[in-house]
């Protein structure tokens, strides 16, 4: 949804830590849609988790499945010459409480 994003600060060299929320199953689109909430805690199906590719669009990309990977992630995020996705895992649980409270 950020390849025009993503290209640019490639294309420009600009240091840009560019952060992917991976919550493994779209949740927050499938929670926005489900008629109950009650039916989406039933119909969660996660996968396991996956390194993300070496790259995006030529942009380094590293993955971070764990909370304390996030400091060092964005430490030498801000560190390159050019930017980087760290692809973050977050838990979705929230999410069919915060959309439907």
């Amino acid at each position: 949804m950020t390849c025009g994003e993503v290209a640019t600060a490639k294309r420009l060299g600009i240091t840009l830590p560019i952060v992917v929320l991976d919550d493994r199953w779209l949740a927050l689109i499938a929670s926005s849609r489900s008629a109950a909430a009650s039916d989406l805690r039933h119909r969660r199906a996660t996968e396991d988790y996956r390194d993300p590719p070496a790259h995006y669009f030529g942009v380094p990309a590293v993955g971070v499945a764990q909370r304390p990977g996030v400091g060092s992630s964005r430490k030498a995020a801000l560190a390159a010459k050019g930017p980087t996705v760290i692809e973050a895992v977050v838990d979705s649980e929230h999410y069919v409480d915060t959309v439907y409270d």
